[in-house]
């Protein structure tokens, strides 16, 4: 634990470790602080640790190595595992009355779906027209929400990232929707979109209606 009084905290740019209940002069004090403890959480494959569990949750998300689901809190090898996932377990949460599957079931699936394509789904390129790019985020973002529509035309789509309904929403190139301000922060930190690695910009976001994608049946 630093020498730091909440008291005298005040008087400089201190950072606050509360894992620790520890203060710290400065940010580069405090990284250094997180990088020696052993009470870190620490991302074995990349060798890093993090404030706290939350810090290592958001790191597991936006990083290109993982392919992490944060609301189940789930590791996948394959970035195809990642995409069954979030298509099955959460766009369908409404059917639970589907058959048990064996834990991995998502990597062996997607595995069998690139041998029969023969490979990943091809990136799009810089040079299509962007109103191309617009036509095709909607549309696949607009069958993606068909998925999480019930019966009676109530549309309940959520975040991946930070699990909320309640913001405004918005499709990627590739055709999945996150909230605008998830979206944004893990385009700033990687360049790709969080759910199938394909680069992304922020200038490609669409926003959409959820109102009009509700009447789509």
């Amino acid at each position: 634990m630093s020498s730091l009084s909440p008291a005298s905290a005040s008087a400089f740019e201190v950072k606050y470790c509360s894992l620790c209940d520890a203060y710290f002069y400065s940010e580069e004090m405090l990284k250094a602080h997180i990088k020696s403890s052993s009470r870190h959480p620490k991302c074995v494959t990349c060798r890093k640790s993090f404030l706290n569990n939350n810090s290592l949750r958001n790191h597991y998300v936006l990083s290109t190595r993982h392919h992490f689901c944060r609301a189940c809190e789930k590791h996948f090898k394959t970035i195809g595992g990642l995409r069954i996932h979030l298509d099955f377990a959460h766009l369908d949460s409404d059917t639970e009355d589907g058959p048990t599957r064996p834990d991995g079931w998502e990597d062996q699936q997607a595995l069998a779906e690139d041998a029969v394509l023969g490979g990943e789904i091809p990136i799009l390129h810089e040079d299509v027209a962007p109103e191309t790019l617009s036509a095709l985020a909607t549309g696949l973002a607009a069958l993606t929400l068909r998925k999480s529509t019930t019966c009676t035309g109530v549309l309940r789509p959520k975040c991946p990232i930070c699990l909320s309904g309640r913001k405004a929403m918005c499709a990627t190139r590739c055709g999945h929707v996150f909230c605008s301000g998830c979206i944004t922060h893990a385009l700033y930190e990687s360049k790709s979109c969080p759910a199938c690695r394909q680069p992304a910009v922020t200038d490609q976001l669409r926003p959409l209606d959820l109102h009009v994608y509700a009447s789509i049946q």
